[in-house]
């Protein structure tokens, strides 16, 4: 839902306060910002109002501070860090927050997976609107009509889509359960028919002449190289005419073969890459 008045808001508030433009915080410039639902002061107003005592709203939301680029995770490798920010402090801080974890995880408004860091090493916060609503539903745990009903009135001014429909969903007789979620997105499918695209062409280096590698491998020349000219290949006569002087016996003739012509050829050394 888009904000009604934004404009005429803005003028307002540079009329009251003329450095406003210039003194305010902007988020995106900034960054090292998160994103929370507006909602939240609600969120952590019930989460303490459930657990008097030992109230776990300040936990809760700086839970969401820790977490990087909206993902909802948060690795507990700096839990001395997160339990000073909670204002748990001393040798108790890290068991006082420990505790105060266990406690969320017991609400459904954490889950947790152990790892290096012990059993909570690792912190997800799901939907907090679902978990609350679950919550409310379930009623296992005392919530104030007045703090629910403010929380409901808060969603709705501020467009909570979510928030509006799990009611809808929870108010015709149905159970909020994590199968009511979205699912995730699922992958994208190519359309039917269509025919992917054809990998590049890549010709094969042409190796050296007469060089090979056991099993049909062959390797790519360096690079610059280029195929030296093939030797020329000798002519090789049938029946070569004897070479003889006057008053000599004709020497023996030696005639090869096409076959054993090639062979020869196959022989001779390789002439080195050009540079």
């Amino acid at each position: 839902m888009s904000r009604k008045g934004g404009a005429n808001d803005i003028a307002l508030r540079d009329s009251l306060f003329p450095d406003a433009p210039r003194m305010l915080w902007a988020h995106k410039p900034s960054g090292g910002f998160v994103t929370v639902p507006k909602t939240m002061p609600y969120i952590v107003r019930i989460l303490d109002e459930i657990t008097k005592g030992q109230p776990v709203g300040t936990v809760y939301s700086t839970l969401w501070t820790f977490t990087w680029n909206n993902d909802a995770f948060v690795k507990m490798g700096r839990i001395r860090e997160i339990a000073y920010a909670c204002g748990f402090t001393g040798t108790r801080g890290i068991r006082t927050l420990n505790d105060r974890l266990v406690e969320l995880r017991r609400l459904g408004m954490i889950e947790t997976r152990e790892g290096a860091e012990g059993e909570i090493s690792y912190v997800f916060l799901p939907n907090p609107h679902y978990a609350l609503l679950k919550l409310w539903q379930g009623k296992t745990e005392k919530i104030e009509d007045a703090s629910f009903n403010a929380f409901k009135e808060r969603a709705t001014s501020v467009g909570s889509k979510d928030v509006l429909a799990m009611l809808a969903f929870i108010a015709a007789g149905n159970v909020l359960t994590a199968a009511y979620l979205a699912p995730p997105l699922p992958l994208p499918t190519p359309p039917v028919g269509a025919v992917p695209p054809a990998a590049p062409a890549h010709p094969m280096p042409v190796p050296p002449v007469g060089f090979a590698m056991p099993g049909g491998f062959t390797p790519a020349p360096p690079t610059g190289w280029s195929a030296p000219a093939a030797p020329p290949t000798p002519v090789v006569e049938s029946n070569p005419a004897p070479a003889t002087a006057p008053g000599s016996a004709a020497p023996p003739t030696a005639t090869l073969s096409q076959d054993e012509a090639n062979a020869l050829l196959a022989t001779l050394p390789t002439p080195p890459p050009q540079k």
